[in-house]
């Protein structure tokens, strides 16, 4: 049996983050195909009620969110791990990570390394 390939927009919006997240080549990027409900508890300790299908991205390398919110005075956010899950239909980012843990997809599915 085939596996299938990951579609363009994954990598595309795992280049982009990268970027944005200050690390535009990341040591190594993964992804694996899952739901968001076994993504986000998997990864972020968290829960939502969603069985719907999404691309669960890891990168590791050195990332700073620039772009989130925090109160005047604090840091952005950093940390060696950049997590996201990409909805499957609108290619749209769900939910978002940064922190300085390794995750493993392996347990997930089948991993895909993303390049570029």
């Amino acid at each position: 049996m085939k596996v299938p390939s990951v579609p363009s927009f994954v990598t595309a919006l795992a280049k982009s983050q990268a970027a944005q997240m200050d690390d535009p080549m990341p040591t190594s990027v993964e992804c694996v195909l899952t739901t968001r409900q076994v993504a986000v508890q998997s990864t972020m300790a968290a829960h939502v009620v969603s069985n719907s299908p999404v691309y669960l991205v890891v990168m590791h390398g050195h990332f700073i969110d620039r772009s989130a919110r925090i109160p005047p005075g604090q840091p952005f956010p950093q940390g060696n791990t950049v997590l996201f899950t990409i909805d499957t239909k609108t290619q749209q980012i769900l939910d978002f990570g940064i922190c300085n843990q390794s995750v493993h997809l392996a347990a997930l599915g089948h991993v895909y390394p993303l390049t570029w």
